[in-house]
């Protein structure tokens, strides 16, 4: 098992975790699998996780509940979808997102993908959606002030979304996920001790995966975690994927 931890920041954030790894879907075509997600008293959502893909729908059903609006209104920048919510003052700045092609982009740069990070984005797509459709009520209350209704997500969105943070400036790679297979595969050849001596990995609080045996090795802070009440699923505080 693994765990993945979040805060619940900017939309910068969701999308470098977003290249990252935990969860599978409450939807028919999603693999089996299991996820629990916690919330400490920060608000911070922690992802435990049976798999990587697994972790990635937990992933994605955490950051619809915290930024579903947000990432929908980026989606839309990138789209050069702006002016259909804010107006015509939105037009030129569409105009520009249109030239740029990001839509047609997203699509292209997700055919291209390995197969694993396309299933990555495809758990992480069932993980919003699932959020979506099992909170319709929170769902309408973050739009309706916009008078529009939230379209699904869906794999490519997750790279459309990317280049509207990239819009902003904000920096976005996929260096974490890198460094964390390289200090994997070296763990696997000198050690857990020897491994993170030579690699001089640190693993952030914006966003980390640890495995769930290294997490339990702090005992206090583990127990105080797992105490935490469950985010509800609707099928009890561990969510079995069928």
């Amino acid at each position: 098992m693994m765990i993945l931890s979040r805060r619940a920041g900017a939309v910068g954030q969701l999308l470098s975790g977003l290249l990252l790894l935990l969860f599978t879907g409450l939807d028919p075509q999603v693999r089996a699998g299991e996820v629990e997600i916690l919330r400490d008293p920060w608000g911070t959502p922690h992802v435990f996780a049976v798999s990587e893909r697994d972790g990635f729908w937990g992933l994605g059903y955490a950051a619809a509940e915290d930024r579903l609006l947000q990432m929908k209104l980026i989606r839309r920048k990138a789209a050069g979808r702006l002016a259909e919510v804010f107006g015509p003052d939105w037009v030129d700045a569409d105009r520009e997102a249109r030239i740029a092609g990001h839509a047609a982009y997203a699509l292209r740069a997700f055919a291209k993908l390995p197969e694993r990070w396309q299933d990555a984005l495809h758990a992480y797509t069932d993980g919003v959606n699932a959020w979506r459709q099992a909170n319709p009520e929170a769902v309408t209350r973050r739009f309706r002030p916009l008078g529009i209704e939230p379209e699904p997500w869906t794999p490519a969105d997750c790279l459309l979304a990317a280049r509207g943070i990239l819009s902003l400036g904000s920096p976005f790679n996929a260096g974490p996920i890198e460094d964390y297979h390289r200090f994997h595969e070296l763990v696997a050849q000198v050690g857990e001790t020897e491994a993170g001596r030579q690699s001089g990995m640190v693993i952030d609080d914006s966003v980390a995966i640890v495995s769930e045996s290294e997490m339990a090795k702090d005992k206090a802070v583990y127990e105080r975690l797992k105490q935490r009440p469950r985010m509800p699923f609707g099928r009890g505080s561990v969510l079995m994927i069928d």
